[in-house]
């Protein structure tokens, strides 16, 4: 039994690694109104709504001590391909940038039953940027030289990006989730995020509703990491 735990653990760190890592170079970013962002897009539509989305995020996952400390880069695609399959979102630590599905693109590539698709498309752009951005904030308050575990960061982002939903739409996320497990730490797993990535957001959500900003700032300060649990 512990053996494909540990193969399905190995797994997921490669998975989550790849989403981290991995982003489109941007080839003409324009600066947003707020500074701190640049977002390229294929429409100003689009990049009034990136911008408004990226400030949000920001405002909704600086929580706990998180703070956003050097500009992002944003980039809409068409597509967004990892080595292990297609993705919605990603985060590139070393150049600080993230890449998002475009909004008119998002539900079309929603895979059957997922519970995003009981959102509407801007709640489900804008619930990724949260996402994304809390990865982002993570690894800025990461001391040079020191490695957040991928659980820990994948717990953060989904924490903080179901936190910043309003109460409907967590609502409808939540129904559409089915998750009815205790907020305790042992759900807090990378087989978990693996193979069922929405229980685990919700799981991660519910385990920080109950237990507040304590788990984050001890995962900031390397006092604290689920991996060791597992």
């Amino acid at each position: 039994m512990r053996r494909p735990a540990r193969s399905l653990r190995g797994l997921a760190e490669i998975v989550a690694a790849l989403s981290l890592s991995i982003a489109p170079a941007l080839a003409d970013p324009v600066a947003c109104p707020d500074p701190m962002f640049r977002v390229e897009a294929p429409t100003d539509a689009f990049f009034q709504q990136a911008c408004a989305a990226a400030q949000d995020a920001r405002d909704a996952v600086s929580v706990c001590g998180l703070t956003l400390q050097a500009p992002v880069d944003i980039q809409l695609v068409e597509n967004l391909s990892l080595p292990l399959g297609q993705c919605l979102a990603s985060y590139d630590s070393d150049r600080n940038a993230l890449a998002i599905i475009r909004p008119d693109l998002l539900l079309q590539r929603l895979g059957p039953g997922d519970s995003y698709a009981s959102l509407p498309p801007d709640i489900v752009f804008r619930s990724l940027m949260r996402h994304e951005m809390a990865h982002a904030l993570l690894y800025q308050a990461t001391q040079p030289g020191k490695k957040i575990p991928l659980v820990d960061h994948e717990f953060v982002a989904n924490a903080l990006e179901i936190g910043g939903l309003d109460e409907a739409a967590r609502h409808a996320l939540l129904d559409a989730a089915k998750v009815d497990w205790p907020p305790t730490a042992d759900v807090i797993n990378s087989s978990i995020y693996m193979l069922a990535p929405r229980k685990f957001a919700v799981a991660s959500w519910r385990y920080y509703r109950a237990r507040g900003c304590a788990p984050i700032e001890a995962i900031q300060d390397g006092t604290y990491s689920f991996m060791e649990r597992h």
